[in-house]
């Protein structure tokens, strides 16, 4: 029996878990996505952030969609106002609805909830989460040095995604690889550093980003035990590992804290293929062939393909403000880039949310994993 939830409130995350959450999880059924502003009423979760359209309208009675749910979910959300979230969270308790929560709330407010209402009520995921925690301890656990890449001969090959700049797709393009195999019949072990883990069933990584505060020798091994246990245990045709943080940094803070995560990572587990996503810009062989060695000599691994997003930085504000945003194009603009592109016959170049291109490279890509020429072993 399928348990039916409600998305609140409505913003990118509110997409991204309406997008996936049915086809990587199934014990879910989509009800509501929920939002306070009226002026999202009856628009395609989809329409404001240029995604594709879903067939699932935003809605803005939370009290009444309360009524035929068993669960909430509380996304991320950075403008949120805290009060208004502690206020509907409260309101879904009160109305014996269980409430998963990825909105990061004040520390009294937090107890004050679990005071209330037992952990199988109110799941606080901004913490580290005991059920998956349990789940890394219980991999690391059976970690022993078996498992170490000099005595331990992995089976599943394994695809990383990384991403050039960080934020342009990549967890996208991740999920839409873990549920396109998935529908296809393989079996695949995904792992990733953002949050949701455990509504779309795949791992955490066991280590957070900031390196600072760990040994990288470590720290390698941990992460290269952890992976060859899962391979071991759940026996996957595939892994997919999503690299954390971006190739290209703006600031020195930014490098300190995370540039050597994703070079870590690709140390400890050794990749077969690569795929990396680009904000959108004039994309050409020679961006390819530059893109190509810096995979194959920093991070050991064949680049296969590029994810050219919808999306550019806008910088402008960077001197002052070390950060940039991220402008979304629409789908006819993203259309013309493609064309051009194929005319000027640029290579290994598609969008996640572009059916055609994206199956034609997942196709190809099984082709090649399925060709025991490459000491591969998918099928």
């Amino acid at each position: 029996m399928k348990k039916k939830v409600m998305i609140y409130p409505y913003n990118k995350d509110a997409y991204i878990v309406a997008r996936f959450l049915e086809n990587l999880n199934e014990q879910y059924e989509l009800a509501h996505v929920v939002s306070d502003m009226e002026k999202d009423e009856g628009h395609d979760c989809g329409e404001y952030y240029l995604y594709p359209t879903l067939g699932k309208m935003i809605e803005c009675d939370y009290t009444g969609c309360l009524v035929d749910v068993e669960e909430v979910l509380i996304v991320k959300h950075k403008r949120m106002n805290a009060e208004i979230v502690k206020e509907r969270i409260i309101e879904a308790l009160e109305a014996e609805k269980r409430v998963t929560c990825y909105f990061e709330l004040a520390d009294e407010t937090v107890t004050l909830l679990k005071e209330k209402w037992n952990s199988d009520q109110f799941v606080y995921c901004c913490e580290s989460n005991q059920e998956v925690k349990q789940l890394i301890d219980t991999y690391l656990v059976n970690s022993s040095n078996n498992y170490s890449l000099n005595s331990y001969e992995r089976e599943a090959p394994v695809v990383f995604v990384g991403s050039i700049i960080e934020g342009t797709q990549e967890y996208d393009l991740m999920l839409m690889m873990t549920e396109y195999l998935r529908k296809q019949g393989y079996k695949v072990s995904t792992i990733s550093d953002e949050t949701y883990e455990e509504l779309f069933q795949i791992h955490k990584y066991p280590v957070r980003k900031n390196v600072k505060e760990f040994d990288a020798a470590s720290m390698k091994h941990q992460l290269e035990t952890y992976v060859n246990a899962i391979d071991s245990i759940e026996k996957p045709d595939l892994m997919i590992v999503q690299l954390p943080g971006g190739f290209m940094k703006y600031d020195d803070k930014e490098i300190e804290e995370n540039a050597i995560g994703n070079y870590i990572v690709t140390q400890a587990i050794r990749g077969d293929l690569m795929f990396v996503t680009s904000a959108y810009g004039e994309i050409n062989n020679l961006f390819m062939d530059e893109l190509s060695n810096i995979c194959k000599y920093r991070f050991e691994a064949k680049l296969y393909g590029v994810n050219i997003s919808n999306l550019f930085s806008d910088a402008s504000e960077l001197p002052l403000s070390h950060s940039f945003k991220l402008i979304a194009l629409g789908k006819d603009k993203m259309d013309e880039v493609f064309e051009k592109m194929e005319k000027e016959n640029v290579r290994d170049v598609f969008n996640v949310y572009n059916t055609s291109s994206f199956e034609a490279i997942m196709e190809k890509m099984l082709d090649e994993l399925s060709d025991n020429s490459e000491g591969y072993s998918i099928l």
